[in-house]
């Protein structure tokens, strides 16, 4: 009896930046013999026994992939000819991956040769290819079943080294209330300078108002010292008047003086008796003449005098009419000042207030415009941050992307080399 001898050559696939260090499982072996021993085939960890009637084949399949702990397949088979054995071995290396990889595989076979092997059986060589096929295919199931599993483990193994999504939910409401807070703050300040422009309107029209009651003031003040002019005037003539009254009295006194002084003169001639005849013209009476010549002069004096009264009466009830008026005049003009006087004090003090109020709202609305000036350069540095978060996280998915990019590529590649098993199996079958 010939042993087998397997003659092994390793090809070496490495994509990582250091090499996963993971437990492998051999996946199975193979022992064949000739004559009427059989074969016993190693497939996983269970034996499977193939009698043969006068020859023995033997061959192995072995694959290994480990991931974490490690995953391993082994397939086995034998055949029996007539005169010779042949033995042939195809093993699989193992693969091991954790964040870098490195993955190696191995392809060995080996021949030999048993003599005293028949081939007149067909019957009993079909049955035997029968079987083989069966657990070919059972083993193929198992291989799927095996790289099934081993993709999920992949995709789970992925998914776990993909970082999560960060949720800018939080973030985003945040900004969203900043802004309505910065738009209500744009709208109350547009109201604050709004309320501004009205109380410079306000307070514009109040200095025109004050400017014209003071132009109104300066007229009743000139108004007034014209009527205490016209009342020194008045007092001024009716001196005047007092002194013509004087004068005229003055006058009458002189002429009564006169009067009673002719009187006594015409009387006293009067009372000398001087009897002379003469042949003369008559006389008029000097007594009729001097009451007609008295008379006369009282006439006129006395209608002098009574000129001269209702004059100066006139006179006296228009310069008491006029200081009563002119001094209704200025009781209405002080009161009209006082009221006026009252009312700029008012507008004053209203005015005041209004710039006060105008230097608080402005001061509020600067400590406002810094305060949210203030927010909203700390929001645009967390916004910074976050943006450089993202790049960064970007960065990271893209160099997620091309490590599972190589992990699919390293996948392509062992499904090419399980499809090349599976075709130099099937040459070695069609070859025997």
């Amino acid at each position: 009896m010939q042993r087998t001898s397997f003659a092994s050559r390793s090809l070496c696939l490495s994509g990582g930046r250091e090499r996963i260090r993971g437990s492998s499982i051999q996946a199975g072996g193979v022992h064949g013999g000739a004559g009427g021993s059989g074969v016993r085939i190693f497939y996983s960890s269970q034996p499977l026994l193939v009698g043969a009637y006068r020859g023995g084949f033997s061959g192995g399949f072995s694959s290994g992939l480990g991931l974490g702990s490690g995953l391993g397949v082994g397939l086995g088979s034998g055949i029996g000819a007539s005169s010779a054995a042949v033995g042939g071995g195809i093993g699989g290396a193992w693969f091991g991956g954790d964040a870098a990889y490195k993955g190696c595989s191995g392809f060995g076979g080996g021949g030999g040769e048993a003599a005293n092997l028949s081939l007149n059986n067909e019957k009993f060589t079909m049955r035997i290819l029968n079987e083989r096929l069966a657990s070919y295919l059972k083993n193929v199931h198992y291989l799927e079943t095996a790289n099934a599993e081993l993709e999920l483990k992949i995709s789970q193994f992925v998914d776990s080294r993909t970082p999560t999504e960060r949720d800018y939910s939080g973030s985003l409401s945040t900004i969203k209330e900043l802004h309505a807070n910065i738009l209500h703050a744009i709208q109350f300040n547009g109201e604050v300078h709004h309320t501004l422009d009205n109380d410079t309107l306000a307070a514009d029209d109040f200095r025109i108002k004050y400017k014209n009651e003071l132009a109104m003031r300066q007229t009743f003040e000139a108004d007034i010292a014209g009527l205490k002019r016209l009342q020194d005037d008045i007092y001024l003539s009716i001196k005047e008047l007092m002194l013509q009254i004087d004068t005229l009295d003055e006058e009458k006194f002189y002429l009564k003086k006169i009067y009673h002084e002719e009187m006594v003169a015409t009387r006293s001639q009067m009372s000398g008796q001087i009897n002379v005849e003469v042949d003369a013209a008559p006389q008029q009476d000097l007594t009729s003449v001097l009451e007609d010549i008295r008379y006369y002069y009282e006439t006129v004096a006395l209608k002098n005098r009574r000129e001269l009264e209702g004059w100066f009466e006139g006179k006296l009830e228009t310069l008491k009419r006029e200081p009563a008026i002119s001094t209704q005049t200025t009781e209405t003009s002080e009161t009209e000042m006082n009221m006026e006087k009252t009312t700029v004090q008012g507008l004053h003090l209203q005015l005041q207030s209004f710039l006060a109020v105008n230097a608080s709202l402005e001061e509020k609305l600067s400590e406002t415009q810094n305060f949210y000036a203030a927010q909203m350069s700390g929001y645009q540095l967390q916004v910074t941050n976050l943006e450089e978060q993202l790049l960064q996280l970007r960065a990271d998915l893209e160099h997620q992307g091309h490590d599972y990019q190589l992990l699919l590529d390293i996948k392509t590649r062992l499904e090419l080399e399980i499809a090349e098993y599976r075709r130099l199996l099937d040459v070695g079958v069609s070859r025997r």
